[in-house]
């Protein structure tokens, strides 16, 4: 199998980076934003990490999204019912 710089590729993108949460890059992909966390003034960034992380500052107070367990696993995913 030719290697990527034999075939003159200069960049790959493997979908491995992320500012917080695989999960929580789809959501905001698809516009899956609930609605607390819609016109609070924030920028995409803060409303981002606001649905990770939750955000008590600047006159704004939201908790994160609700966390559910994968099954017995310690991985756990945003429920996105909030």
């Amino acid at each position: 199998m030719p290697s990527e710089k034999h075939l003159l590729i200069k960049s790959t993108y493997s979908g491995e980076f992320t500012l917080y949460d695989h999960v929580l890059d789809h959501s905001v992909a698809f516009n899956a934003i609930p609605k607390r966390y819609q016109g609070l003034g924030l920028s995409e960034l803060d409303v981002f990490f606001a649905m990770g992380r939750g955000r008590q500052a600047d006159g704004v107070d939201v908790p994160a999204c609700e966390m559910k367990k994968w099954h017995v696993s310690q991985f756990h995913f945003p429920k996105w019912s909030c």
